[in-house]
């Protein structure tokens, strides 16, 4: 596993970026078309008030706000007696009162498939890509506090293989890697991060 800085890229390309995501469950999902299979599609919208007296969780500048947050859903699901294929799209849109500087539009996708290689195997992959705003510095490597809204670009890929020893035991073999990027910022720092992972459970 490592941990180190990794380039930002153009911020305009994201969006044909993120388009993986929806390529890979279409070639996924093009496999036996004679199988059984059902296909699902959920959507969903909320809207919820907030204030916040200490938007920035700024010592030196407080700045308290009325907002709003509406965040419209979609879910795509696709299974079959040997597979399942989940994508997920979120997008949300966030407006502060006489504060517009903070507003945002962010976006986050989650794809989660599963295929099973037979009784005891199967194969999975989850992977997410969000752009997104914060207005914390709650999770800043720096240790601090924020000026302003930070926008990121975030990607994570987890490919892994699960293998059922017994009824009761299972062992799982995984792999990670996530790369974030700041926008137009230096109070956060971009970096990646790649690792295995051996999982071993008893029910």
């Amino acid at each position: 596993m490592g941990l180190g800085g990794a380039p930002a890229g153009p911020a305009h390309k994201w969006g044909r970026a993120a388009l993986w995501p929806v390529a890979l469950v279409l070639v996924c999902a093009g496999g036996n078309a004679a199988s059984a299979q059902e296909w699902k599609l959920s959507t969903n919208i909320s809207q919820r008030m907030l204030y916040s007296d200490n938007l920035l969780l700024n010592r030196r500048n407080e700045v308290d706000t009325f907002g709003s947050i509406t965040t419209p859903e979609l879910l795509l699901e696709r299974t079959s007696p040997t597979s399942h294929i989940a994508l997920n799209g979120r997008f949300e849109f966030e407006e502060y009162f006489d504060h517009s500087e903070f507003d945002s539009q962010d976006q986050i996708l989650d794809l989660d498939m599963e295929k099973a290689l037979s009784e005891r195997s199967r194969l999975g992959f989850d992977a997410n890509f969000t752009r997104d705003t914060t207005l914390t510095s709650e999770e800043d490597v720096t240790n601090r506090f924020l000026d302003d809204a930070v926008r990121f670009i975030s990607w994570r890929a987890t490919p892994s293989w699960t293998y059922d020893l017994t009824p009761l035991d299972q062992i799982a073999l995984a792999g990670t890697y996530r790369q974030v990027n700041y926008e137009d910022t230096d109070e956060k720092t971009d970096f990646q991060y790649f690792g295995p992972t051996i999982d071993y459970s008893r029910k």
